[in-house]
């Protein structure tokens, strides 16, 4: 299966993600945490792709329902003659109910990608965060041996 540029980027992208935060991990915490969001992810991208497969043809029954409920509404179109069919053509309803829940599929998926992405993010944050305060306790006590002070003699 190829994907197309914005899924090619957007793969590259979280690759990037990760090898830039695996080098900044040091703790076991840290890594728990990164290993714990990957697995999420592929458990919630896999519970995905399952429902839409049990659930495709309710899904498009359902996409076929709203579609006709757009179309039509509550109009009240008078008798036709016979022969005059006012249900539209059975091959465009269902391509259009299909791409309606294709495209909702996608954006699910697009919807755990970011949120991995997020929580990389935030993962990122408390990592650089941490890494602000590193040595400020011996700088902070090698300056006070500098200070003047009162002595204990």
């Amino acid at each position: 299966m190829s994907l197309d540029t914005t899924q090619a980027i957007h793969e590259e992208f979280r690759k990037a993600t990760w090898e830039h935060l695996m080098k900044q991990l040091k703790h076991d915490g840290d890594w728990d945490r990164f290993n714990q969001i990957a697995w999420e992810a592929v458990q919630r991208n896999e519970q995905e792709k399952a429902e839409w497969q049990q659930s495709y043809h309710m899904r498009l029954a359902e996409a076929k329902q709203i579609i006709l409920r757009e179309t039509h509404g509550n109009i009240l179109e008078p008798p036709k003659p016979k022969g005059v069919e006012s249900i539209p053509d059975k091959d465009a309803l269902n391509f259009k109910a299909d791409s309606r829940i294709r495209a909702d599929h996608e954006q699910r998926l697009a919807v755990i990608k970011q949120d991995e992405l997020d929580q990389y993010e935030e993962l990122k944050t408390l990592v650089d965060n941490r890494s602000h305060f590193k040595g400020y306790a011996k700088s902070e006590f090698e300056l006070s041996k500098t200070r003047s002070g009162p002595s204990r003699s």
